[in-house]
């Protein structure tokens, strides 16, 4: 191949090659004018509390009451040798039986509510319109904005949820009504 045409290709590549770098970024323009905004939570509504009426407690009776024992016949007295019994040792829990202890109190820092995390952008417009997509459909969206690796990450969530099982049942109502949406029971603080 003719030298001078190697020259014009290897520069027509080159050329192609930065192209495909830096037109990306000036059509990104600066991340500078985007929002800085926290967690929007929108307020739960819906709820109605009921006032119960309960009764007052009766006094405890302070005063003894005869308590009535009927006799019963005594098992008849055995005279003779005993026998000595070996105790037997321990054993160990058995394998199909579990072992039930109660379960932590939550300590400071962990979760004290559940939310559905419907999707994770990097750019905050993605995110405001997939929220008030949700909103449209009577969900309470809100956008969560985190840091990751020095970038802003932002998160559309559904909710939150005082319990977990609400929030799967949230998360169910998510899915049938939005099944494109990958949805997911997290952690709220």
């Amino acid at each position: 191949m003719n030298p001078r045409i190697k020259q014009r290709l290897v520069g027509a590549v080159v050329l192609v090659a930065l192209a495909v770098i830096f037109v990306p970024m000036l059509l990104d323009g600066d991340d500078s004018s985007m929002p800085a905004f926290g967690s929007n939570i929108p307020p739960k509504s819906g709820y109605q509390f009921e006032s119960l009426d309960i009764p007052p407690r009766q006094p405890i009776s302070m005063e003894p009451k005869a308590a009535v024992v009927e006799k019963e016949d005594a098992a008849p007295i055995l005279t003779g040798p005993v026998a000595e019994v070996e105790p037997e040792p321990p054993l160990a829990a058995e394998e199909g039986e579990a072992k039930t202890e109660p379960e932590p109190e939550p300590e400071p820092g962990e979760v004290k509510a559940w939310a559905v995390q419907v999707g994770s952008f990097s750019n905050s417009e993605n995110a405001l319109r997939l929220r008030d997509r949700l909103r449209g459909e009577d969900f309470d969206a809100f956008v969560e904005q985190v840091k990751s690796s020095g970038e802003a990450i932002y998160r559309v969530r559904v909710g939150p949820e005082a319990s977990r099982e609400r929030a799967e049942s949230l998360m169910e109502r998510v899915k049938a009504k939005q099944p494109d949406l990958p949805a997911l029971v997290m952690g709220h603080p």
